[in-house]
């Protein structure tokens, strides 16, 4: 976990050179986030059956793991993760032992809490969308407003046209 903190700097410069918006950026890292928290509750999830010694009560056991290959085991703590965070739960890989109720219970609130986070980052995308749209219109309002008072439609229609040009792409980023 702190190594990703040293990593920090370098996702920066990356979402550097990618050259997003604001918004597209935001949303990527909330997206790492969530991947990082699936690997995350995925380790801890195996990690619930290590600590009871794989008695007969865990999920390893129970869904015959024991010795199957790590990636597949790993594989098999994803699809937990996800299954718990989308609150889909199929009804095929519940918790049995004390520490996988724990766990799970855990995944759920973390889970909301990220829902809550996403979906906010959303919805201020689309606020900030929606104002920028507004400030978009009042300035294309304005500049007609301006070159039917000056003529500047007579004189110079290129002129105008570069000027509403770039308050569209100024804006609309």
């Amino acid at each position: 976990i702190f190594k990703l903190f040293k990593y920090n700097k370098k996702f920066q410069q990356w979402f550097g050179y990618l050259n997003l918006g604001a918004s597209a950026t935001k949303m990527l890292k909330l997206a790492m986030v969530g991947l990082f928290l699936i690997h995350l509750f995925s380790c801890f999830w195996y990690l619930t059956a290590k600590l009871d010694d794989f008695n007969d009560d865990t999920w390893v056991v129970r869904r015959d793991l024991v010795y199957d290959d790590t990636f597949f085991v790993y594989f098999e703590s994803i699809y937990w993760c996800v299954q718990v965070l989308t609150t889909v739960g199929y009804g095929d890989f519940g918790a049995a032992t004390t520490a996988e109720y724990i766990m799970n219970l855990i995944w759920m609130l973390v889970g909301v809490g990220y829902y809550q986070i996403f979906f906010g980052q959303i919805v201020s995308v689309i606020t900030a969308h929606a104002t920028n749209a507004s400030m978009l219109e009042n300035k294309l309002k304005s500049l007609e407003d301006f070159c039917k008072e000056t003529k500047l439609y007579e004189q110079d229609e290129e002129l105008q046209s570069q000027i509403r040009q770039f308050l569209i792409n100024n804006y609309l980023e």
